[in-house]
This record gives structure tokens, C-alpha cells and sequence, in this order.
């Protein structure tokens, strides 16, 4: 048997695709974190079958006039995206932790750190504990900074300045 690459449209609505992230839920299918580039808004596409042919659930998360920059997205502990992100037009790093699978429905947008100009470029991951950690760039400071989550809805724990 011979594997050969299937290539999906996913989101043809505006101008999307823009810093994309993506992960594997819980289910198996693959979940996209995006920046559509006309709005600037915050998307994320969770696929309804293992190559994003059909059932793709497509949720604007954030919109505003610069948001959804620099996106990193993980499964939290608890099954479900959470997202990192940066938002332009404040300059503050954001963290998104989704109601649902498809990030549908009941999503929590925290605002991690807003001194300054920082949040760019961020890296997530989840630790061994299930907490989340984040790794940015502050631009006021020229510094690398990272932020643990107390909990997986997007309450700091520390940051290393």
C-alpha cells in the first residue's frame, strides 16, 4: 500500500492561513489555530475526519484589528486547545483556553502580560503537571520571558523577567 499526500482546502472565507498552528485533539483529528489576514482575527478550524476533507467546525476566537500573531497551540489537560497568541493592536500576549473541542463554544481569552509591548513570538507547551507554559518575546525589554500557568484557564503562576 502506497501513502500519498492528500492536500484539503480548509477555510476559503477571507484571506486566512496567516501564522498557523496546529495540534492533535484528543479524537484523533487535527485542530488548526490561524490568523486570517484581512481582519486580522483569531480562527481556529477543528477538522471533522483526519484530513480536513469534511465536517471542518471554523470559529473566529478573537477578532479585532490586529489580533492572532505569533499562535501556539497545545492540548490542555483537561482534552481541550488552549492557545497562545499575540495581539498587535494592544501589544499584550493572550492565552485562550476553549469551551469545547472545536473551540465553539464557552472559550476563556486572558490577557497574560500587557506591559509594554510584549507577547510576540510565543512558544506553548504543557508541563508534566498539565500546566501550561508559555515562552514570549517582550519587545519593551529586548527580553525572552516565559509564564507558567497556575491552571489551564490562563491564571500566571510566575514569570521569569
Amino acid at each position: 500500500c502506497q501513502v500519498r499526500d492528500i492536500i484539503e482546502r480548509v477555510d476559503g472565507a477571507g484571506i486566512p492561513g496567516f501564522d498557523t498552528a496546529i495540534t492533535i485533539g484528543n479524537d484523533g483529528m487535527p485542530v488548526i489555530a490561524y490568523r486570517e489576514g484581512s481582519g486580522s482575527d483569531l480562527r481556529v478550524a477543528k477538522c471533522g475526519n483526519i484530513t480536513c476533507s469534511s465536517g471542518n467546525q471554523i470559529t473566529t476566537i478573537d477578532d479585532g484589528i490586529k489580533v492572532g500573531f505569533d499562535i501556539s497551540i497545545a492540548i490542555g489537560a483537561d482534552g481541550l486547545p488552549i492557545i497562545s497568541y499575540y495581539d498587535a493592536d494592544l501589544f499584550n500576549l493572550k492565552f485562550v483556553h476553549c469551551g469545547n473541542a472545536a473551540c465553539t463554544d464557552g472559550n476563556a481569552i486572558t490577557v497574560i502580560d500587557s506591559v509594554g509591548s510584549v507577547g510576540s513570538h510565543t512558544a506553548l507547551a504543557v508541563g508534566r503537571d498539565g500546566l501550561p507554559v508559555i515562552a514570549y518575546r517582550d519587545a519593551t525589554l529586548d527580553a525572552l520571558k516565559v509564564v507558567k500557568l497556575s491552571n489551564q484557564f490562563g491564571i500566571p503562576y510566575f514569570k521569569i523577567r
